[in-house]
């Protein structure tokens, strides 16, 4: 059963920024933790927060998440992801 939706910004800054690593990472993390049957990835266009990239965002949770590298995307799937728990310390936004 689908539980979450996790979308990868990859407009240019965030590519730039290592957006491709990071959405890498976190795929990998999600299939190694089999996950992969409650969690939807999509990578998306710009979503607007260049200054805080590369995004991830968490749905239906509505959670944003900055500066997203490699290491803190595997943390987000472990922390966030299986075990229901925010990355706090990366939160941009939440969508109350």
């Amino acid at each position: 059963m689908l539980e979450r939706h996790v979308l990868f910004c990859h407009g240019s800054d965030c590519k730039d920024r290592g957006a491709e690593k990071t959405m890498d990472a976190m795929c990998e993390a999600i299939d190694a933790k089999r996950l992969d049957h409650r969690v939807l990835t999509t990578r998306t266009r710009c979503l607007g927060v260049c200054a805080e990239g590369p995004v991830v965002v968490v749905y239906p949770d509505g959670v944003w998440y900055g500066d997203v590298r490699a290491k803190t995307g595997r943390k987000i799937v472990e922390q966030h992801l299986q075990h229901g728990t925010p990355l706090d310390d990366h939160v941009i936004h939440r969508v109350e």
